[in-house]
């Protein structure tokens, strides 16, 4: 059987994996994170990209020990680029850096790595719990309806906190983050967003193939001669897809949430 799903997963160290109650995570966690997640391996076509010879090494000498379709293995240097701006730059120029460069590092991922497979998954490598099942229900909304071509859920480190809020409803001066759009919804809701994170990320393939990527530049009202003012990263995925058959972006209602690590 031929896999129909890509999980991708960039780092840029050992420390990428995140500690939990002081304890360093390892990639052995994220694969069994992985087996948790309610998908038979075989199914699966798992894409790490690493800035860490290190880790690169250790990637490629275990790759057999599992089981999945295909495992990717990438190392891409320009991980440590994304703090590389000058002494003197402002916060926001560090920012803007650091979004840019993981825009274009997701794009590297996504298009050395994807052939015939329908669904993509991105998780954070520092994600330590997901709600079981949570995977197999987003590709279940995607494959009833067509508008459901992203989806994501909530994040929070511990308890009902919020960890990712580049997920919200509303306008850029009047936005709703997940943990108030959410309440009062069921688990088999889908909940209409304005823009997306990415700790946990479902897209459809074929939104690649119409020509979607992440943005690595502001987008939001740029013109021919100047850059925009919002939009970057997953912050602009949602702008970018509207048009495009399937673009709609959404939110797991009810009690689906992944955990990362604080």
């Amino acid at each position: 059987m031929a896999p129909d799903v890509v999980w991708l997963c960039m780092t840029k160290d050992q420390t990428s994996w995140g500690q939990v109650n002081n304890v360093q995570r390892t990639f052995d966690d994220f694969i069994n994170l992985m087996r948790s997640s309610g998908l038979d391996p075989s199914r699966i076509s798992l894409s790490i990209l690493t800035g860490s010879e290190q880790e690169y090494r250790h990637f490629r000498a275990v790759t057999k020990r599992f089981h999945f379709a295909r495992f990717i293995v990438l190392l891409h240097p320009g991980l440590y680029e994304l703090e590389s701006t000058s002494a003197d730059s402002t916060a926001e120029e560090r920012w803007k850096h650091h979004r840019s460069e993981t825009a274009k590092l997701r794009n590297y991922l996504l298009l050395r790595t994807l052939r015939d497979e329908r669904h993509i998954f991105w998780l954070d490598p520092d994600v330590y719990e997901v709600t079981p099942g949570i995977i197999p229900r987003m590709i279940a909304h995607s494959e009833s309806r067509e508008d459901a071509g992203i989806i994501t859920a909530r994040c929070s480190p511990t308890g009902d906190s919020e960890y990712d809020r580049h997920s919200w409803s509303g306008t850029k001066q009047d936005q709703h983050y997940l943990s108030e759009t959410l309440q009062g919804t069921s688990d088999g809701d889908l909940v209409p967003l304005t823009a997306v994170g990415a700790s946990v990320l479902y897209m459809r393939a074929s939104l690649i193939w119409q020509g979607l990527t992440f943005p690595a530049y502001y987008t939001i009202d740029s013109g021919w001669d100047h850059e925009g003012h919002d939009g970057i990263e997953t912050d602009g995925l949602c702008h970018q897809s509207r048009g495009l058959k399937g673009g709609g972006c959404f939110a797991l209602g009810g009690n689906w949430y992944v955990r990362h690590t604080s």
